[in-house]
């Protein structure tokens, strides 16, 4: 998605949070997986925590296998609620 506009993913989670669906976020991104779950929490305390939104996580596996094991902190230390 940041290929096509670079706010992309924040976008399209804040737009998620409006409309209370639940987003699968791409190992793939164009922004960090801290940045995108930070704009899940702004869209979140803007609204009053009120949106049944929650994230979920797609993971692409490295090669490398301490990368590998390093974004998967990084998933669970952000709060993603799943990871595929």
């Amino acid at each position: 998605m940041g290929a096509i506009h670079e706010a992309a993913e924040p976008e399209m989670i804040r737009g998620a949070v409006r409309k209370g669906i639940h987003k699968v976020v791409s190992t793939a991104s164009s922004k960090s997986s801290e940045q995108i779950m930070q704009s899940y929490h702004d869209e979140q305390k803007r609204l009053g925590n009120g949106s049944p939104t929650r994230l979920f996580y797609q993971y692409y596996m490295p090669v490398d296998r301490n990368k590998a094991i390093e974004l998967m902190r990084i998933v669970k230390r952000c709060g993603y609620r799943g990871l595929w």
